[in-house]
């Protein structure tokens, strides 16, 4: 079994799952190959035809083995792939708020919300903390001056770049706020 050149970290790993199932039959066999120094000692050669030759010796026993050694070997090395699959998975997504949406994703996500002032606080330089009937606590993150009430109507509404904005219903004025609870 020959490779030709590695192209992609795909590829790699291609080939170091093949020599762990090639290293996991001969221990099964022999019991004598430690599995850590074998593939060690084939990552080390530095050139690309030496290396490959080096895993090609190293799956051969797994090729000539029978199929029932073949699938005891491929079912003990199931948990490394789905381990890589969901830290890939884990890689992909981070961040991917930030990709921008197709029209459909844009539709059903919550632009805005109307609530009801249940509380006012003002901090010492002038901040409100303003509690809703639902629950939710919410603090002024800017120096925006805007009279609000106990029982008043505000609209929520996201902005650019996550910002979240007060305004009292029938006003244009606005603040940015953060959410505490």
């Amino acid at each position: 079994m020959m490779f030709k050149s590695v192209n992609s970290g795909k590829d790699i790993f291609v080939l170091i799952i093949i020599g762990v199932v090639c290293l996991s039959s001969q221990v099964a066999m022999s019991g004598t190959i430690d599995l850590t120094k074998s593939i060690q000692k084939c990552s080390e050669i530095s050139s690309n035809q030496q290396r490959l030759s080096c895993f090609d010796q190293l799956a051969e026993p797994l090729i000539n083995s029978s199929a029932a050694s073949t699938a005891n070997v491929v079912e003990k090395i199931t948990p490394i792939v789905v381990v890589k699959t969901e830290q890939a998975k884990a890689i992909d997504d981070f961040a991917k708020e930030h990709i921008e949406k197709t029209d459909k994703q844009k539709t059903e996500e919550i632009q805005s919300i109307e609530l009801t002032i249940s509380e006012l606080k003002k901090l010492i330089r002038g901040e409100w903390v303003i509690t809703f009937e639902n629950g939710q606590k919410w603090q002024q993150k800017d120096s925006t001056h805007l009279k609000l009430a106990v029982g008043g109507k505000v609209i929520l509404a996201k902005g650019t770049f996550s910002a979240i904005y007060l305004k009292k219903v029938g006003s244009n004025k606005r603040m940015k706020v953060k959410r505490l609870k």
